[in-house]
This record gives C-alpha cells, sequence and structure tokens, in this order.
C-alpha cells in the first residue's frame, strides 16, 4: 500500500509539474505571439509617420515657393529655408517626385502644376488617386484682403 501510494504521489507531482510548465510554456509563447504582433504594428505605425513626414517637405517646400510673388526677389532666410527643404526632399523622396518637384520648381515648360505633384507625394503616402488638382484649395495672394478661398486650376 506505501508503494501504492508513494507511486501515486509521485505521479500526482510529476503530472503537476508537467501541467504547471506545460502552462507557463503556452503563456509565454502566446504573450511572445501578442508582442510580436504588436511590435509589427508599431513598426508599421513609425514607416507610416515617417513617410507622412518627408512627404510634408514637399509642401512645406511649395508654400513657402509660392508666398513670394512672380518677379520678386526672395529673401536671404527664405531661400536658404526652401533650399534646406528641396535638399531633404532630394534625399528622402522617391525619385520621381523629386524630378516633378524639380521642374515645377525650375519653372521647365513640361513642368506639372505643384498641385498635382502634391498628389504625386500624396499616392505615394496612401495609395490613393481620390482627388484632382482642382480639388486642392489655395488663397491667391490678391485675395489677402478678401480672405476668401479660391480654386487656381492652372497655378504656373
Amino acid at each position: 500500500m506505501s508503494d501504492l501510494f508513494l507511486a501515486l504521489l509521485a505521479g500526482g507531482t510529476g503530472g503537476s509539474i508537467v501541467a504547471f510548465l506545460a502552462k507557463t510554456w503556452i503563456e509565454a509563447r502566446v504573450a511572445a505571439s501578442i508582442k510580436h504582433e504588436y511590435d509589427q504594428q508599431f513598426e508599421q505605425y513609425k514607416r507610416g509617420l515617417d513617410k507622412r513626414q518627408k512627404v510634408e517637405l514637399l509642401a512645406e517646400l511649395f508654400a513657402e515657393w509660392i508666398a513670394v510673388p512672380a518677379g520678386e526677389v526672395i529673401p536671404k532666410e527664405r531661400r536658404t529655408r526652401m533650399n534646406q527643404l528641396s535638399f531633404a526632399a532630394a534625399i528622402w523622396l522617391p525619385a520621381d517626385i523629386v524630378i516633378e518637384m524639380s521642374k515645377t520648381l525650375q519653372q521647365k515648360p513640361n513642368a506639372k502644376s505643384y498641385f498635382e505633384v502634391l498628389l504625386l507625394a500624396r499616392k505615394e503616402l496612401t495609395g490613393g488617386e481620390s482627388l484632382a488638382p482642382e480639388d486642392i484649395t489655395y488663397w491667391d495672394a490678391n485675395l489677402e484682403k478678401k480672405g476668401q478661398p479660391v480654386i487656381q486650376r492652372d497655378p504656373k
């Protein structure tokens, strides 16, 4: 009887240890799996945020560029800022967008409007093509006193 009792006790203890180890292992695997999933989502979020910030360079550059009316001298500080933004955009944005941006800023004959270049960048960012250049609102300098928006279809 004593041998039977010892055998049952040893079996029960062994079974408990195995069950405890199995439970701990399963919990660790589930926790690691969840952590891995969240880490992936966080990395995706960071990449998206980084991409967005790089595309925003283009928007800021165009805003600085169109702030100075054609024919006026660009102040040194503004020119320095525009160079800074242009160089950063050239480093970080895809080549096709940088090429179109440069054509627009250099006012080449085959250049796209800055609206079209912004929409190229938007497509890179979102993957969507749901907007057209006329969907972007632009406040022209001659409306500064009136404060009313105007959609400029040909910003060149």
